[in-house]
C-alpha cells in the first residue's frame, strides 16, 4: 500500500485509503456474509452517500425514519447506537455542507451545480 500511495494510485483520507481519481464513495451492502459490519470500519463518506443515496430514493423523508432507511439500505439487521450515531453524523454533515436539508418536515437532497 506504501507503494501503491508513493505512485499516487492511493491516497489517505483519514483512517481510510481511497484509489487516486475516486470522486464519490461506493455504498456497498452489508448484509449477508459481509465481514465489514463494524461501522468504524466504514468510511464516513460511505455514510453520507448511503444518506443522500436514501433520501433521492424517497424523494423526501421524514428525520424520525432516517437512521431505519439507510440501515436498512446498507443491509444491517437491527440499529444499533453505534449506527444510529454513525447515520445522524453523516446526516449532520450533509446539511451543514449544504448537500442536504429539512424542508416543511422532510429531509432532501440538494442538487448539486
Amino acid at each position: 500500500m506504501l507503494w501503491a500511495q508513493s505512485e499516487g494510485l492511493l491516497r489517505s483520507r483519514g483512517n481510510f485509503l481511497w484509489p487516486q481519481g475516486l470522486e464519490r464513495a461506493r455504498v456497498r451492502f452489508r448484509g449477508d456474509d459481509c465481514p465489514v459490519t463494524e461501522t468504524e470500519l466504514i468510511a464516513p463518506e460511505e455514510l453520507r452517500e448511503a444518506v443522500l443515496t436514501v433520501l433521492g430514493l424517497e424523494v423526501g423523508l421524514p428525520p424520525e425514519h432516517l437512521v431505519e432507511s439507510v440501515r436498512r439500505w446498507l443491509g444491517f439487521r437491527r440499529s444499533g447506537r453505534r449506527i444510529q450515531v454513525a447515520i445522524e453524523r453523516a446526516l449532520d454533515e450533509l446539511l451543514e455542507e449544504g448537500r442536504a436539508r429539512l424542508d416543511d418536515g422532510f429531509l432532501k437532497t440538494v442538487e448539486g451545480p
